[in-house]
């Protein structure tokens, strides 16, 4: 079975950077696919509702700070933090 190693110059900020983008790569490729579905859906949501522009406004941000919010409780529940993986 093929191998790789990886070595990274901890004492290196772009290093230590780039070591943490790797060790939590899985992580936040979860982030990403939960984001997807939480994107599609609030695409249905827009192509659901005829006339959206007439919807109240509120109940538009509304919903989108739900999926806001709800994209921020995965992140967590990952323990990903974009302020630690610039």
């Amino acid at each position: 079975m093929p191998k790789a190693t990886l070595e990274f110059d901890l004492n290196d900020y772009d290093e230590r950077l780039a070591h943490k983008r790797a060790v939590h790569a899985d992580e936040v490729y979860l982030v990403v696919l939960k984001t997807e579905n939480i994107l599609k859906e609030i695409a249905e949501f827009i192509e659901e509702k005829p006339g959206l522009s007439k919807k109240p406004k509120r109940e538009i941000e509304d919903f989108i700070d739900k999926k806001i919010s709800e994209f921020n409780v995965i992140m967590d529940s990952y323990n990903v933090s974009l302020d630690d993986l610039p």
